[in-house]
């Protein structure tokens, strides 16, 4: 039948549509498009997106990031490291103690020791230039001697920090464990101790160096709001406050 229509009378049955395609209104018979360049387009609308790293609006096709370090920069911290599992490590541990570790008795030459030294420094350091939210440690408290203090429930890193949270709640100061990363003006972050009402900061300082020096001076030079107190030893602050006189700290932190 189609075919007598279209030799004899000279038009077709077949039904006429308008192309699906967005922006596109060519007449097409029976296929929802009018050609292969519109079925793409309208296929490649449904998988296009925006990067999910955080400040990145970059368009991707069909992904979740747009580069691998987007991708890093937003995974890292989902990642399942095997070395880490309780279970693996001690594995690890059994395997290499004693006269089983292949370097057992032997020493590093300076050679050498100079050689791990540069491979691990300056740019060649996987984190060089990771800063703020970027890196890993962003937020996370760390130390040796991780311990939660019975009296206030904080989890401390150290025996220092512990007498002084304990000193705060005797007090009966309002104040905080480490509840907020400050951003310095360099990109790096720091994270005091001990803020009491949102005006005085607490930085319990063990043994200083060159770069906790440096953090204080940023942080009292872009955060002036901020009265910074350090107990222990000394490094750059508003007061300071030696360990022997610890006690002190209850009466120069209560503002009321």
């Amino acid at each position: 039948m189609k075919r007598h229509h279209k030799i004899v009378h000279g038009e077709t049955l077949k039904e006429k549509n308008i192309c699906q395609a967005e922006d596109c209104f060519e007449e097409t018979f029976n296929p929802k498009f009018c050609s292969q360049d519109c079925l793409g387009k309208a296929r490649r609308k449904y998988e296009y997106g925006i990067c999910k790293a955080p400040n990145c609006e970059e368009e991707i096709y069909d992904a979740k990031y747009c580069s691998h370090d987007c991708a890093n920069k937003e995974s890292w911290k989902k990642r399942d490291n095997p070395a880490k599992r309780p279970e693996v490590r001690k594995k690890i541990s059994e395997k290499q103690k004693g006269k089983k570790n292949s370097f057992y008795g032997k020493k590093h030459t300076k050679k050498a020791l100079r050689k791990i030294s540069e491979s691990v420094s300056g740019e060649n350091h996987p984190l060089y230039g990771v800063t703020g939210r970027d890196h890993p440690s962003y937020g996370i408290a760390s130390g040796l001697k991780l311990q939660t203090v019975k009296e206030t429930g904080h989890t401390v890193r150290s025996n220092w920090e512990k007498e002084v949270d304990i000193i705060l709640h005797n007090a009966d100061i309002d104040y905080e464990y480490e509840p907020k990363t400050f951003e310095l003006s360099n990109g790096d972050t720091y994270t005091p101790d001990f803020i009491v009402q949102n005006k005085i900061v607490i930085e319990v300082k063990g043994w200083p160096n060159e770069i906790s020096k440096k953090r204080a001076k940023l942080f009292m030079q872009k955060y002036s709001e901020y009265l910074y107190i350090v107990v222990g030893n000394e490094i750059p602050c508003d007061n300071f406050i030696e360990w022997e006189n610890r006690e002190k700290l209850a009466k120069l932190a209560d503002i009321g």
